[in-house]
């Protein structure tokens, strides 16, 4: 009989400090954190693409907030977001926004699976513990283009001497 394995160290103090500075709920797997979605907190994913990457480190782009890369086939991102008041059905989502509610559980880093590491790509700060509202981060993700769109238009008028 073999033993089971143990949880890494890195892992629990991982999740100590998720609980401790944030209050969060975390579960503790053998190989893996995941935060449970609790008190009116949930995500929006959206697949990670060349094109799309602007939406997350543009400061006109997706509100400040948490920011979690999924390795997969696509990549994911997941921000997290308050939804205490938010309401939508999923046939209101724009194409390729998953809403994850409430009870939903995400990975957290340092999680490695066998698609690679999860990881921030806006980490949480425990000075700013408050999360985006849900309405304004969907708001970002339902219009990704148009500020590259009018960045391209402005070019185009400079070089026929519109400016």
């Amino acid at each position: 009989m073999t033993a089971a394995p143990e949880t890494s160290p890195r892992l629990l103090a991982a999740a100590e400090f998720y609980r401790g500075a944030f209050a969060w709920d975390v579960e503790i797997g053998e190989r893996s954190l995941a935060l449970v979605l609790t008190g009116g907190m949930a995500a929006f994913s959206v697949p990670f693409h060349a094109k799309n990457q602007h939406l997350f480190s543009a400061r006109d782009a997706v509100p400040p907030g948490p920011l979690i890369l999924t390795p997969g086939v696509p990549f994911r991102v997941h921000a997290l977001v308050d939804a205490s008041d938010f309401v939508i059905p999923d046939q209101d989502l724009p194409e390729n926004v998953l809403f994850h509610r409430p009870l939903s559980k995400l990975l957290l880093p340092p999680t490695v699976d066998t698609r690679g590491a999860v990881r921030w790509l806006r980490e949480p700060s425990p000075q700013e513990r408050w999360l985006p509202l849900a309405a304004g981060v969907l708001s970002a993700l339902s219009r990704p283009n148009r500020r590259i769109a009018a960045y391209r238009r402005r070019v185009r008028r400079d070089r026929n001497g519109l400016s």
